[in-house]
């Protein structure tokens, strides 16, 4: 019985010992392809202060367009380039009624719907890199040919002037292709085809 009981705690502080130098390999393997500070501090911190920039860049026209309180401004620049989509009107972007506004705001959804890589990219002069991104060129491409196919629609269903309709066009396929949320115009009144592509562009939105 002492024989047995000696035998059963020298295999379990076998198995003990076994399994304690297998995390120590793996820890210690983990340790080597952890990245250095530089290699995660300072491209965070550079991603960080280029957003507050941005953010004030994008406040600045916007209080300037003299449509929006400067809490408007600030509110609509953060959750534009967060493509949070809050906006601090009932009627949305709507309210405003302001093409200068709404340029303003597509461009700050896409900037916050591209790849961070493709941020790092552009800070650190690598333009050719940045634009040579496929996951930026396939975004681009998505929210043009859906821009065409809805402003088209807009312009045979509900016989907008062209103008017009490309207007309301992209700014409700950034908003939906970024998963923003802003709406400039009452969806509901679009003809079927354009609010079945703003639909899989949901779809497409949470996927790039």
């Amino acid at each position: 019985m002492a024989v047995a009981a000696l035998y059963g705690e020298l295999r379990a502080l076998g198995s003990f010992a076994a399994s304690s130098l297998a995390l120590l390999v793996v820890g210690g393997l983990l340790t080597l392809a952890t990245p250095s500070v530089e290699e995660v501090i300072v491209p965070q911190a550079l991603l960080f202060s280029s957003m507050a920039w941005l953010v004030a860049a994008g406040a600045l026209p916007l209080a300037l367009s003299g449509l929006m309180t400067p809490l408007d401004a600030i509110c609509h620049a953060m959750t534009a380039l967060a493509t949070g989509g809050l906006s601090t009107r009932t009627a949305n972007i709507g309210a405003f009624n302001s093409p200068i506004i709404e340029a303003v705001l597509i461009a700050f959804m896409l900037v916050g719907a591209t790849n961070f890589h493709v941020h790092l990219d552009v800070l650190r002069g690598r333009l050719r890199e940045a634009l040579s991104s496929m996951e930026l060129q396939a975004m681009l491409a998505i929210v043009a040919a859906a821009t065409a196919l809805v402003s088209l629609d807009l312009v045979v269903h509900l016989h907008l002037p062209l103008s017009d309709a490309v207007r309301a066009s992209v700014f409700q396929v950034a908003s939906i292709a970024t998963t923003t949320g802003y709406t400039s115009i009452d969806v509901n009144v679009l003809p079927p085809a354009s609010r079945w592509t703003l639909i899989c562009l949901m779809v497409v939105g949470g996927c790039l």
